[in-house]
């Protein structure tokens, strides 16, 4: 992820570009390894607001300085210092701005120890370590450590709110905010995420990527995008996927992503082995950054089976080339999705199945549910991310409360 910015330009506004020129904004990221979902956000977010007018500055949450405690207690439990500190702050250097934006709802540790010296905007992508730390199938902490820090940033958020604005990616999350935090209704605004359409869509693919990646045009191929966290639920798509290939043969499965927890990926290829499918099975742990599009376009269908999203950013990339997605009906994705994904019920392999079946056999179905995707991406876009949180900043500005409980979108685009 690349945290350098071009110098601002003004926005084509000229009423709003006079007080945009007079706004600085500090973002607040880590250096992640490979480009991630929140390495997205911050590299468009960043991109976008220039044309606002707005000035740009980062602040890194790397280790430094000031944090000899928490780094002595970290090593004597054992813990990747630098990482974990990175992902849970405890001390910044704060650069000089109007406005400090955390891109991850972790962050908001800092609050507690060292806060910025100004008004505070917190995204917050999703707070699901913390929601299901008391399921011994889906929590997500690996360390008694991760318990307290996640812990505390939650009482950041909660100090964030009185400090500035919460920006949740989704109306789910807004929920889960007030919910199981308590948080304050009119203090958090749904800003979407986006898709950037010059990268992501229709278009051929070509042989040298098929051969790159060893991907016979004889076979079709469902696509999962992401890691296999068990909120993920793979083993429910493997157990789909298992009947798909009973009547289809010769359709193959595609994982894409890092194997971020090697348990986790043990176990799946175990499972795909006794299924008799695991030859069927494609575990792709590095896919080039140019080459995610066309991996999109080469699927016949793009799947997401997860318990939980904040977000769900591969449903709206996949549509976004072309492709046909099915999604459970859990958490985020049907906001995400609206009418242009197919819903299946969580924990139901059958329905997931039949689901699959279906868009693979139905090629006029499948046409009509891209047609809807493309729509559906075409309203969710990185520009639109970055003027709805240019909004929010100005509101912060000001020092009043949004006006808006949902960020300007058109009437048509529900989330």
């Amino acid at each position: 992820m690349s945290l350098s910015i071009a110098a601002p330009r003004p926005a084509a506004d000229s009423g709003q570009a006079t007080q945009a020129d007079r706004l600085r904004v500090c973002l607040v990221a880590r250096q992640e390894p490979g480009t991630t979902g929140t390495s997205r956000y911050v590299d468009y977010l960043a991109r976008d607001l220039r044309h606002h007018g707005v000035s740009v500055v980062f602040a890194g949450t790397q280790p430094g300085g000031g944090v000899a405690r928490a780094l002595t207690l970290a090593r004597r439990a054992g813990m990747d210092v630098n990482t974990f500190l990175a992902q849970y702050p405890v001390a910044l250097r704060w650069p000089k701005a109007d406005i400090y934006h955390l891109t991850v709802q972790t962050y908001a540790s800092v609050l507690l120890f060292s806060p910025p010296p100004g008004p505070v905007a917190v995204t917050v992508h999703d707070i699901i370590p913390y929601l299901t730390r008391h399921d011994r199938n889906l929590k997500a902490y690996g360390h008694p450590l991760h318990y307290v820090f996640d812990w505390l940033a939650m009482q950041g958020l909660r100090r964030a709110q009185h400090s500035g604005m919460i920006l949740a990616d989704s109306t789910w999350t807004k929920r889960t905010l007030i919910d199981a935090l308590g948080l304050d209704k009119e203090r958090i605004i749904v800003v979407p995420l986006g898709v950037d359409a010059e990268r992501f869509h229709p278009g051929p693919v070509p042989d040298a990527f098929r051969d790159r990646y060893g991907l016979p045009v004889e076979n079709e191929y469902f696509l999962y995008v992401g890691s296999e966290d068990p909120r993920k639920n793979l083993a429910l798509l493997l157990h789909a996927f298992a009947r798909v290939a009973r009547t289809a043969p010769h359709v193959r499965l595609i994982k894409a992503g890092a194997a971020h927890h090697a348990s986790e990926r043990k176990h799946l290829e175990r499972l795909a082995e006794d299924l008799g499918v695991r030859l069927m099975v494609r575990f792709l742990d590095h896919v080039a950054e140019e080459d995610l599009p066309l991996l999109y376009r080469t699927a016949a269908v793009c799947v997401l089976p997860s318990s939980y999203e904040g977000f769900g950013l591969p449903v709206l990339e996949a549509m976004a080339c072309g492709t046909a997605v099915v999604c459970t009906a859990a958490a985020s994705l049907p906001e995400v999705a609206g009418d242009a994904a197919q819903l299946t019920p969580l924990n139901n392999p059958e329905a997931l199945a039949d689901a699959l079946l279906h868009l693979l056999h139905d090629p006029a179905r499948r046409i009509e549910q891209t047609q809807r995707g493309l729509a559906r991406a075409a309203q969710l876009t990185w520009q639109r991310t970055a003027a709805s949180t240019f909004d929010q900043y100005q509101t912060i500005a000001r020092g009043g409360l949004a006006q808006r409980s949902q960020p300007r979108y058109s009437p048509d685009v529900r989330l």
